[in-house]
């Protein structure tokens, strides 16, 4: 008499049992997705978070573009791999990580969005990645400054490649009006990657008057050396 009652209340669970937030999203459903996951999750902004992958970032180096993503919070293991998707929507990078490289980028602006996929080629997207990365080549610096503390010490302070190419930097070389190399190397400390100015300390000491520049030296190549900075005369 136990084994047809035990039946009867399996079908009884199995009708009320609502469906995956993963397979109701895969299949467009996705307000109903959303009630699941708020019953679950307790607040909208958690099921909607939970419901998607989170978190794109792109990174631009010299031609490509690195983009990554967190996987989604919900039922990850139905996942088997990415659509990376660009502007127009078609499928740049496929990957069953979550990362994956566009290459071979002319100069310009790319935006990139994510889709998972499950066994039957089934997913969702997220939305556009809200921040694009600009692949650009190298450029001349501008002329160096040399700047005067308020301590009396005297450096030379130049612009970086930062925020105006993706061209990887493996080093900048500063020199004086005798073509002899003061400083060579990158910025160093906290934010050094991303930091637009960096200094030089090392200056002639011999009397003379001098004039610098600097260089960056890339992995798309060298830029021109600037122009020279205004003279500095020293005694």
């Amino acid at each position: 008499a136990a084994t047809p009652l035990a039946v009867v209340l399996i079908f009884a669970f199995v009708f009320v049992t609502p469906f995956s937030p993963r397979w109701l999203m895969s299949k467009g459903r996705e307000e109903e997705a959303r009630a699941v996951l708020l019953n679950i999750r307790g607040s909208a902004e958690d099921a909607e978070r939970a419901a998607r992958l989170l978190d794109i970032t792109l990174t631009a180096r010299n031609r490509s573009v690195v983009v990554d993503w967190q996987a989604p919070a919900i039922s990850p293991e139905t996942v088997v791999g990415y659509d990376v998707l660009d502007a127009t929507g078609q499928v740049v990078c496929q990957t069953a990580t979550t990362t994956c490289t566009v290459p071979d980028l002319a100069d310009g602006t790319y935006a990139y969005t994510v889709r998972s996929r499950n066994a039957e080629n089934e997913g969702d997207a997220m939305p556009i990645s809200a921040d694009p990365a600009v692949v650009a080549a190298p450029t001349q610096l501008p002329a160096p400054k040399v700047v005067k503390a308020a301590n009396g010490k005297t450096s030379i302070v130049f612009q970086t490649l930062a925020g105006t190419s993706s061209a990887v930097v493996t080093s900048y070389t500063v020199r004086d009006n005798k073509n002899k190399v003061l400083c060579k190397g990158l910025p160093k400390g906290a934010g050094s990657l991303v930091r637009t100015t960096a200094t030089c300390t090392s200056l002639p000491t011999k009397p003379g008057t001098y004039r610098f520049t600097v260089q960056a030296l890339t992995e798309m190549g060298d830029t021109p050396i600037s122009r020279p900075s205004r003279p500095l005369r020293i005694r």
